[in-house]
């Protein structure tokens, strides 16, 4: 169920096991304009754990905010695109593996973002 994706912390990428639906995660929530665990549990039909873990990994890409006691985080992005955006740009092979996960981005979009 775990896949490979690079965790962003303080502009240094570390490589760690990521949950296969980060991506999922992050575009369901850029949509909703809020995260919260439960949200992730009803929409995707996961468990609190994963749920809790996808979201400790949303936070550490920069996508949301920190805890904020019951209320839903706040989403840092409006769009896949400027999330996407914001990763680091030095390793082409974590921004490529990141592009072919966010398909609602554009062919024109992607080529801008890979110039």
């Amino acid at each position: 169920m775990a896949t490979r994706w690079p965790i962003f912390a303080k502009n240094k990428v570390m490589e760690q096991t990521r949950d296969i639906l980060f991506m999922a995660a992050a575009k369901f929530c850029i949509e909703k304009k809020a995260a919260s665990e439960s949200a992730l549990q009803l929409h995707f039909g996961i468990g609190y754990y994963r749920a809790s873990t996808l979201m400790s990994e949303l936070e550490e890409a920069g996508l949301v905010g920190p805890p904020m006691g019951t209320e839903p985080r706040i989403v840092l992005f409006d769009s896949m695109l400027d999330f996407v955006r914001s990763l680091p740009k030095d390793d082409e092979e974590i921004r490529d593996a990141v592009l072919e996960e966010a398909y609602d981005l554009t062919n024109a979009d992607i080529h801008a973002l890979t110039v």
